[in-house]
């Protein structure tokens, strides 16, 4: 895990949200597929939040 975080500090920013766009988007289709309905929002954190379609790529969104 140390050499995870490593190579996230030696990004730039840009990468850094590129990166954690993708985990997010990773983590809530992990979720949608059928691992059951998350305790809090994949893309947030808030234990606030709802289903809201899907994008145009087919992933689900979440408000």
């Amino acid at each position: 895990m140390g050499r995870i975080i490593d190579q996230v500090r030696g990004m730039s920013l840009a990468e850094k949200r590129e990166l954690a766009e993708t985990l997010r988007e990773a983590i809530a289709e992990e979720l949608a597929a059928g691992a059951g309905e998350p305790d809090r929002c994949p893309r947030c954190g808030c234990p606030a939040f709802v289903r809201k379609g899907r994008d145009a790529a087919g992933r689900q969104r979440w408000l």
